[in-house]
């Protein structure tokens, strides 16, 4: 699959995702230890579509995994996949649309930057598939630039 766009890139892992959400037990889900006192060792039992998904074991970070769990519940997924969707969709390329590159070449423009000066893809493009930079079909080449002036870089 190294012949896909970094738009059809997206697209399938959205895809993957939302597939997944779907297939998942609807929400909402919830960390739920009505015991709960601090400190105590207590399991945590994950709770989605009224029935015990799982039970996280007695452990002080048993519970905050299972917040962090469901934090993920299916229709927030699914909320989230529709906005990174959108996001796609504004930033697009057309014919005839170019900016010039380093080199002076014409390459296609970003429709979806506002002042057709960002070369397609763009740099929010290319932050939204980095979160895939693990995946198999993920190239190199997509990887956003690195900000002016140095700080945040991707984990190697």
């Amino acid at each position: 699959m190294a012949d896909l766009t970094l738009a059809e890139f997206v697209l399938a892992r959205l895809a993957e995702e939302a597939e997944a959400a779907t297939d998942a037990t609807p929400g909402p889900w919830a960390a739920v230890d009505p015991n709960r006192v601090w400190g105590d060792d207590m399991d945590t039992q994950l709770v989605g579509g009224g029935k015990i998904l799982a039970t996280l074991r007695s452990e002080y970070r048993g519970y905050l995994n299972g917040l962090h769990i469901t934090r993920w519940d299916p229709a927030r997924v699914l909320a989230e996949v529709e906005h990174k969707r959108r996001i796609l969709a504004r930033h697009t390329t057309e014919p005839g649309w170019t900016v010039e590159d380093d080199d002076d070449n014409e390459i296609p423009a970003c429709t979806g930057c506002g002042d057709m000066t960002n070369p397609w893809p763009c740099r929010q493009l290319r932050e939204l598939a980095e979160i895939w930079a693990g995946h198999a079909d993920y190239r190199a080449e997509w990887a956003p630039p690195a900000p002016h002036g140095g700080g945040w870089a991707p984990a190697p």
